[in-house]
Parts: structure tokens; C-alpha cells; sequence
């Protein structure tokens, strides 16, 4: 390492040829964020297909934070191993020639360097990828549409606004040039050529300088999006203070920001565009021209210099470059302001602004929820958008459209903290702050919502949901909301269903033989009827364990909703963390959504899911008719569940273990695999207790017509349970029927007719008045 009186590098004298990035310092760098991630609550995620990774040669960026200039070369040498070049503004290389050489050595170049050109397409024959932000800047405000709709971004330079820089373009197309006439001398067997430019490039392996010649050039365009933004104040903005008293105000709020940005939990999204070709840009002219040229191209830094050369058809060429690469430029950066990931946060800062647009400075809370649900639901429609995950898992905002969840409260706490909304009463008003300018350094801090809808102002599909969803908002009909919370049941079994499948979770999950479609179901679909039937399954089991009785209701005129209770079928793992609230909550989901749909409702429950529809009869809810019990446990027939609370209570002392505890699963001889897990967990068992407990408290409520079906032979429920059910139920229509079978879940192949048994008293029950 050099000492602190060394001169600093003189990039002037340094030939692009020599320079080289130590791949020891790389490493090392990389171990050092690999290591710092694990601590910092950011959340790096790469999304790309790894083929493009591997293929991309130039990587080009937007930019909002300092320190974005080190996590792309990071996260690309995580997912394929490949070395990075980044140009970085010429300030950080003149504060100290230690860093400076670190700097060189993990890939940072100046982007003011004499040969920068010629150097970066030296890198990529070698082998390595380089990064640009051809923004030119920290766009901190994320306005990069003009009044006109066009790109622009604010130059501090020039005070004005500018076009994004075509650097990284015109770099892929000289380099293709370059290439072109590598591959020509090859092809005229012109070894002098190739030696040359082998022994000015340092390129010793001639195979691999050829083949690499032979990949086309291209232009990957990326979007990295933070998730959420915070403008309270951190222990690394005050600590600093302390340090160096009377910092700058920009430095303090990069300080602020980035700062929240490390250390509070927020999640740095990265989309990778599809990557484009720059051969694809020149015309037939173009390349005719540059055919008549490549047998005279000696170095490769001749090629950015054309511009200046005395030949006229070189200067039309390096005209033509800068033209195609202008082309190229407008290409990658609406393809990086595509690549946006869309999270709620854009979507209530869009609301707020065709609030305003439309003249009004305050809206119902209410109508304000019912809009960001609405367009929640509308951009799940689309396709071509990427979504934040927040957008992607109903769990996060199945409050809306009735209350707040976490995501929106802490949006407008920022919001209100910066002084741009004011809630009163049942109204969000939206404050004069909302609608001023601010300078480039300050308006992160200031104005965090128009940071927000800036963002997503290229995506004219989000403007247009926002319109709609605001016109449509308090135009909402219980039966749309309830179809699309329907939806959400659906999307909710998807998303559980792919986290589950993680590789940590496969020694488990390759034991489970589930088959079908485990998922909530709704028939018919679209619903059309007057009366609905909710179907709740047991413990371990899914919907699809209820499909025959739903297909049977349907079929006899019913609306029929089989719901998901909250860790079934997924994995055993996901049940092992839910409580018996959450299958409740399922249950209550359910009831809504049916509620919307049909007049009257019944509820047919098997096994736990007799206990769920017992306890939901005993709230007694609008539009209850009846209830069918089937299965319903109080006692078992095996006295091992008297030892779950000691396992249960055991595991809580010892989840450090590898395996999560002391016996986090017990084997489950099914009688239908296919449709039921194969492992219990332990804790699932506990609630299981629970809910037994809460049901029996609460049976003496339940005010509607019950039956109840018991097998007399059940290998899993003691028979006397049913008894002791009837016994204690409020109420007055209560039926117990035995059915002769060793079954225990005569739901799913229908002994002794049970089907027709449920439906029977149903329809004697349900019957609705003309």
C-alpha cells in the first residue's frame, strides 16, 4: 500500500492499456458488503434472468443515492462472478491518493478521464462489465419528464434542464466497430492485425479476445428503486454532527436520507431491462460505410477520436455514432424508467396529485382508501409492471379499503411530518407545501410524495389508474369488492405457496405428496345466486378436500365459497408459523366476501373447520342461516394430545435447535395423503387446543340452526364429542345425526350421503322470502 505522501494518480500519463483492477481488493470489497448486508437493514434484490447478466456487457443505471455507485458492480459479481468498471465523478479520486488507488482497484474510473472510451471497451475484451448512470447525476427529486413529456434531468452545471448523457451508447457502438474489425482480419487470415492489437490491448489469450469479439455488444438498462422512503432523523446523521460541527446542509440531508435508507429496514429493488443490441441501431448506409473502413482502423482509441480526424468520412462516421447512439440513449433510458418497481407508496403519491390536479385540496379518508385499493387491484392487472412485493402479497394491505395498514400509515406519518397532509377528522387535506418548489438538495426532505410520484410519472398506465381508481372510488358495490377480495384469497395461497417452496424448506416439502389445486375456490364463478354456502376444511388439510360437497351445492343452486385457512396447502413449515387467529381471519374473510355476494349464508365445517364455523355462529353475523358440523373434535380418540401443551411448551425453550425445537413435527398417518399434510407441526396442534377451548366458551351463543354429523367408527374424534356439542349449543334448531363409517373425513367421499344430508337441511333453513 502506498504511503500518504505519494503524489496522486496522474490519469493524464497513464496508459487506458495498463490499467487493471486488482481482483484481490475486489474480493475483498465484496466480502466487506456481503458482510455489511447482513448487519444493515437494506434488502438488496437483484431481479433478472441470470443469462442476461451473464451476456450484458454495459450496465446502465439511474441514480438517486451516493452510495447505488458500489451495490450494481456488487450484486452483479454476487450473481455471476464477473469484475466491474463504474465511472465515479472525478471528486472522489482527488481526496486522497489511498483511497484513489482503492477506488482504481475495485473498478472506479473518473469520469472525466483522458481515455475513457478506449478504456472501458479495453475492460470489456477483457472480460469485465462496466456500469454507468447515464444520468449524469443524483436525480434526487426523480423528475425526469419535462412539462412536455420529454426525458429531461436538472443539470446543477448549467442550471438547466438537459438530456441524459449517450456515453454508454456511443462506447457500445465504437466498441462494435472495433469488434467488426477484429473479426474481418481474422477472416483475411491478417495475423500482423490481430498480433497488434493483442499486444496493445495486453490481451494474452487470442481465443478469448476472438470470442468475445463474436458476442454481440449489449446494453443492459436497470432500475433500482428504494422502498420506503424516510425523513427522520438516525444515530449516523447525529453522530456525524458531533464529529464535524457546521457539515454542509447537502451533505446532512444525504446524511438523513441514505442514511435511513442503510440502517431502517428498506428494501433496494433492481430490474434488469431486456438487453439491446447495438448493431440493430446503424442503417444499411451506416454499416456500408463502416465495411469500407475496417481494414484501416489501427488502435482502438482511433475510433472515439473520428470526431477530429481530417478524413471526411471518418468525421461522417463519428457523426453518425453520436446520432445512433443518441437513438440508442432514448431507447435504454425509457427502458430504465420502465423498470421502476411499483410500490403502494407511488400509488397514494399519484392519488394525492389527481386530487390537486382536480382542484380539490382535501378528500375522505374512506374515498382515499377505497382509491389506493382500487388501484392496487388495477395494477396487479398489468403485466408489463414490476411490483413491489408489499403490491404482490394481500397481507399487507387487507385492511383496505375499511382501515390503514402499516404501509400507509407510515406514509402519511412522513407526509405529515414534513407538513404536505393534515388529517382532520374524516378527511386527508392536502396542505400549499404539496404544490412548491424546492432546490434539488433539500426537496427529498421537504416534499417525499412529489419524490414518489415522480417516480412513476414515465409509467402513463399509472396515471391512468389513479384517474380511474379515484372516479370509481366511492362508485365501489359490495359485490365488486367482494370479487376482488376474492382474488386476494387467491393471490394470498400463491404468494405463501412460492416463499414455501425456498430450498431451505425441501427436506420437508419433498416428504408431502399434495396433488391438485390447494387453493380457494368460488362457484360458479362468476357467482350468480341468492344463497351462499361458506366451506371450511380441517386441520392439515385444503379446499380441494371440500371440492365434491362445493361442486354438489353449486349444482343445486348455491354460491359456493371453499376458503384457505391461513398455512394449508402450502407446507407444513408455513402452518408451523400460524396461530389460530389467522385460520379465524380466513374464516371472517370468507364470511365477508360471501356476504357481498348472495342474501343468506351457511356454513358447512369439517373437523377444525367445525370449530372455526361454530365460532364464527357464535358472533352471530348479518345473513347467518344455518351451520354443518361435521367431524367436530372436543375429545380424540388417541390420548396423545394430552402431552401437545409439555411438546408445545418444550419447543418454545429450545427453537435455537437446528431442527426449530425439541419435535417441531409428528408424523400423520392421513387417510387421504394426497390431500392432507403428511407432518404436523407441533405448534399447530397447541392451537388446535386453543381453539377447542375458544369454541367451547362460546357455544351457549350460537343462536342459529346447527347439524351435526359424527361417524360412529371416527379413528380420530371420539363420537361423545358431537354429544357434548349438542348439549351445550344455544341453539334451538340443533340436530345430531350418526353416520355409520370408520371415516374421519366424510366430507370428501360422501359415506352414508352426508352431501345430500347437509344440503337438505340447508335448503330447509336458508329459504328466502320473495
Amino acid at each position: 500500500m502506498a504511503t500518504t505522501d505519494q503524489a496522486p494518480v496522474d490519469f493524464d500519463q497513464q496508459p487506458y492499456s495498463e490499467y487493471r483492477i486488482d481482483t484481490v481488493i475486489y474480493d475483498r470489497a465484496a466480502r466487506l458488503l456481503r458482510f455489511a448486508q447482513r448487519f444493515l437493514n437494506i434488502h438488496f434484490k437483484l431481479h433478472a434472468p441470470e443469462t442476461d447478466v451473464h451476456r450484458g456487457q454495459i450496465f446502465v443505471f439511474n441514480h438517486f443515492a451516493r452510495f447505488e455507485t458500489l451495490i450494481p458492480q456488487y450484486l452483479i459479481h454476487e450473481c455471476c462472478g464477473a469484475y466491474c468498471c463504474a465511472i465515479a465523478h472525478r471528486e472522489l479520486f482527488q481526496l486522497d491518493p489511498h483511497l484513489t488507488r482503492v477506488l482504481l482497484a475495485i473498478g472506479a474510473i473518473p469520469h472525466d478521464h483522458p481515455q475513457l472510451f478506449p478504456l472501458l471497451a479495453t475492460q470489456i475484451l477483457r472480460g469485465r462489465k462496466v456500469i454507468v448512470f447515464p444520468e449524469g447525476g443524483m436525480v434526487k427529486d426523480r423528475r425526469v419528464i419535462d412539462a412536455k413529456g420529454r426525458y429531461r434531468i436538472y443539470s446543477r452545471t448549467t442550471q438547466t434542464f438537459r438530456r441524459h448523457h449517450s456515453g454508454a451508447a456511443v462506447l457500445a457502438l465504437g466498441l462494435d466497430i472495433f469488434k467488426q474489425a477484429v473479426l474481418a482480419a481474422e477472416h483475411e487470415g491478417r495475423e500482423d492485425r490481430l498480433e497488434a492489437w493483442q499486444e496493445q490491448l495486453d490481451l494474452p489469450d487470442r481465443d478469448a479476445f476472438l470470442a468475445r469479439c463474436r458476442e454481440p455488444t449489449l446494453i443492459v438498462p436497470a432500475d433500482i428503486t428504494f422502498f420506503p422512503l424516510r425523513i427522520d432523523d438516525n444515530l449516523l446523521k447525529r453522530a456525524v454532527q458531533i464529529i464535524r460541527p457546521g457539515i454542509g446542509k447537502r451533505s446532512l440531508e444525504e446524511l438523513l436520507i441514505e442514511g435511513n435508507l442503510l440502517m431502517k429496514d428498506t428494501d433496494m429493488d433492481i430490474h434488469l431491462g431486456d438487453p439491446i443490441r447495438v448493431d440493430a441501431y446503424p442503417r444499411f448506409w451506416d454499416r456500408w460505410l463502416i465495411q469500407t473502413e475496417l481494414p484501416h482502423i489501427g488502435a482502438l482509441d482511433g475510433i472515439f477520436n473520428w470526431h477530429d480526424h481530417k478524413n471526411l468520412k471518418r468525421r461522417f462516421l463519428a457523426w453518425r455514432i453520436r446520432h445512433n447512439g443518441r437513438r440508442i440513449r432514448d431507447r435504454y433510458m425509457e427502458a430504465i424508467y420502465r423498470e421502476v418497481t411499483v410500490n403502494p407508496s407511488h400509488l397514494a403519491a399519484t392519488l394525492i396529485y389527481h386530487t390537486l390536479a382536480e382542484g380539490r385540496t382535501r378528500i375522505a379518508r374512506k374515498t382515499f382508501r377505497k382509491a389506493l385499493y382500487l388501484a392496487i387491484k388495477a395494477v396487479q392487472r398489468e403485466p408489463t409492471l414490476f411490483l413491489h412485493r408489499s403490491l404482490r402479497n394481500p397481507e399487507n394491505y387487507l385492511a383496505l379499503p375499511e382501515a390503514e395498514p402499516s404501509f400507509l400509515n407510515q406514509f402519511l406519518s412522513t407526509a405529515e411530518s414534513a407538513g404536505l397532509i393534515e388529517p382532520v377528522g374524516g378527511y386527508y387535506h392536502f396542505l400549499p407545501k404539496l404544490c412548491e418548489e424546492f432546490e434539488l438538495d433539500t426537496i427529498r426532505l421537504e416534499n417525499p410524495v412529489m419524490v414518489y410520484a415522480n417516480e412513476v410519472a414515465p409509467l402513463t398506465r399509472i396515471k391512468k389508474i389513479g384517474q380511474q381508481a379515484l372516479r370509481r372510488a366511492d362508485k365501489l358495490t359490495p359485490r365488486e369488492r367482494a370479487l376482488q377480495s376474492f382474488d386476494d384469497e387467491v393471490r394470498a395461497w400463491h404468494w405463501d405457496k412460492a416463499f414455501y417452496t425456498a430450498p431451505c424448506f425441501e427436506p420437508l416439502n419433498r416428504l408431502e405428496i399434495l396433488r391438485g389445486d390447494n387453493g380457494p375456490f368460488l362457484l360458479p364463478n362468476p357467482p350468480s345466486g341468492k344463497k351462499g354456502v361458506l366451506l371450511i376444511h380441517g386441520l392439515l388439510s385444503s379446499p380441494v378436500a371440500m371440492r365434491s360437497l362445493g361442486e354438489y351445492l353449486a349444482d343445486a343452486g348455491y354460491v359456493v365459497l371453499a376458503i384457505r385457512l391461513k398455512g394449508h396447502g402450502t407446507s407444513p413449515c408455513d402452518l408451523r408459523e400460524r396461530r389460530w387467529k389467522d385460520w379465524y381471519a380466513s374464516v371472517r374473510r370468507g364470511y365477508r366476501i360471501l356476504a357481498g355476494l348472495t342474501e343468506t349464508i351457511a356454513l358447512v365445517g369439517f373437523s377444525t373447520g367445525g370449530l372455526l364455523a361454530l365460532r364464527q355462529a357464535a358472533d352471530q353475523p348479518d345473513q347467518l342461516a344455518a351451520v354443518a358440523a361435521v367431524a367436530t373434535p372436543v375429545k380424540f380418540r388417541t390420548p396423545t394430545m394430552t402431552l401437545v401443551s409439555l411438546v408445545h411448551h418444550t419447543n418454545r425453550w429450545t427453537h435455537w435447535m437446528r431442527n426449530g425445537g425439541f419435535k417441531a413435527f409428528v408424523a400423520n398417518q392421513s387417510e387421504f395423503p394426497e390431500i392432507n399434510y403428511r407432518h404436523i407441526p407441533i405448534p399447530a396442534l397447541h392451537e388446535l387446543r386453543q381453539v377447542i377451548a375458544e369454541t367451547e366458551s362460546r357455544l351457549a351463543d350460537v343462536k342459529c340452526p346447527v347439524l351435526l354429523l359424527q361417524g360412529d367408527a371416527d379413528p380420530v374424534v371420539d363420537p361423545d364429542s358431537a354429544e357434548w356439542i349438542l348439549e351445550h349449543l344455544g341453539s334451538r334448531h340443533k340436530m345430531l345425526i350418526p353416520v355409520a363409517t370408520a371415516l374421519h373425513n366424510m366430507i370428501f367421499k360422501d359415506p352414508g350421503g352426508v352431501h345430500d344430508r347437509i344440503r337438505q337441511f340447508f335448503d330447509q333453513h336458508t329459504a328466502i322470502e320473495p
